[in-house]
């Protein structure tokens, strides 16, 4: 099954904007969840955020709402377009892949929210958020586990194509090795509390039953085995 979400990875860069522009219609995370990111990260009025893969613009609202300078970047033109009637950010559309096109040292806070697994070069755009945050700027990044406990049961959760989605302690070594340094590290099981299920008939029925039987389990949930995790992380000292 997971074969099916690595059919991106290797595709043209005009062919991974075009696919996002034209499937960009799927539910982000409901409103309160941008709202804690905001609040993890500790944002405060008048500080500078970079919104990676900022989509139609909903953290970017609501960091406006609460008197930040906000910027945001996605590959989706359509996205983007959106965005813009929500929100006064300042917004480009661009392939992260490429680099981000804004000065060393700009930001005070940097999110990227359910993104990084789509990226085809994820060094680099660490390495990039590395770059434009200040010194002593808060990093907030969430992303899938691969060792979800509903994966190792077939069960798919991602409807974009995934480059790479990994495990804790991998996730872990991706972010320490290109220069952030992990705070905290909490756990989201969203998925499992929510009963929106894709599909029709019998097949959603099943899944339901399934996410039923399980949700009680939640609470006692591991972090390795968790939905997502999210990341609050520092710039590491340079050496």
């Amino acid at each position: 099954m997971k074969t099916n979400f690595h059919r991106l990875q290797r595709a043209d860069p005009e062919a991974v904007k075009k696919y996002y522009s034209e499937a960009y219609e799927y539910e982000p995370l409901p409103r309160q969840s941008y709202a804690h990111f905001l609040n993890l990260l500790g944002a405060t009025e008048g500080k500078k955020i970079l919104d990676i893969a900022c989509g139609t613009g909903i953290l970017l609202e609501e960091a406006e709402r609460r008197g930040l300078e906000c910027y945001g970047v996605d590959i989706s033109t359509r996205a983007i377009q959106v965005a813009r009637t929500r929100t006064r950010a300042n917004l480009k559309c661009a392939n992260v892949d490429n680099g981000l096109d804004y000065p060393e040292g700009f930001f005070d806070y940097v999110t990227c929210l359910g993104s990084l697994e789509h990226f085809q070069n994820q060094p680099k755009v660490i390495q990039e958020i590395y770059r434009v945050a200040k010194g002593e700027a808060c990093i907030c990044i969430y992303v899938p586990n691969d060792d979800y406990l509903l994966h190792k049961f077939g069960y798919e959760t991602d409807s974009q194509p995934i480059v790479s989605r990994y495990s804790l302690k991998k996730w872990e070594q991706l972010l320490e090795t290109n220069g952030l340094k992990i705070e905290r590290v909490y756990k989201d099981n969203s998925h499992l509390r929510s009963l929106n299920v894709e599909g029709k008939g019998l097949k959603r029925f099943l899944k339901i039953v399934f996410k039923l039987l399980v949700k009680p389990l939640v609470p006692f949930l591991q972090l390795k085995l968790s939905y997502c995790f999210i990341f609050i992380c520092r710039k590491k000292d340079r050496d």
